[in-house]
Parts: structure tokens; sequence; C-alpha cells
């Protein structure tokens, strides 16, 4: 009871096909791990933009804060010996 050639043709595509995904996966592996390294250095790239972002908004409020704390600081201080609870 031999195989026959369609059978042997069969197992030679199956195992083909198991040795090219085998491979296939290694090859996968070495990839991801090469993006990871890009994904961290690209991560690190857009937090330091971020940082900056941040820096410029808060000086840029930090100067709003002033200018209108100067300006309305008097109005408000009046104020600030009736604080109490709020009784909705």
């Amino acid at each position: 009871m031999s195989t026959s050639k369609s059978q042997r043709i069969g197992i030679w595509i199956i195992a083909v096909v198991l040795a090219i995904g085998t491979i296939g996966s290694f090859f996968v592996v070495i990839v991801a791990n090469d993006n990871n390294a890009n994904d961290q250095a690209k991560l690190q790239d857009l937090q330091n933009k971020y940082n900056e972002r941040v820096k410029e908004y808060q000086a840029k409020v930090a100067a709003q804060s002033d200018e209108l704390s100067s300006k309305y600081y008097d109005t408000f201080n009046q104020y600030s010996d009736r604080v109490s609870e709020f009784d909705g």
C-alpha cells in the first residue's frame, strides 16, 4: 500500500508551505523587533515636540495671566474676604 503520486505531491506541497511559514515567522519577528526600535525613536521625537509646545503654551498663559492680574487684581481683591460656600 504505497501512496499514489498525487498524494506525494500533496504531501510535498504541505511540507513546502510549512517550511515557508516557519521561515516567514522568524523573518516577521526580526522585522517587528526593528520596528519597535523605530517606533520608540518616533515616540521620543513626538514627545519632545509636545513638551516644547506645552512650554510655549505655558509661557503664553503666564504672560496673559500677568497681564490680566495687573489689570483686574484690584477689582477682585476686594472680594477675597467674602469667600463662602455656594448654597445652591
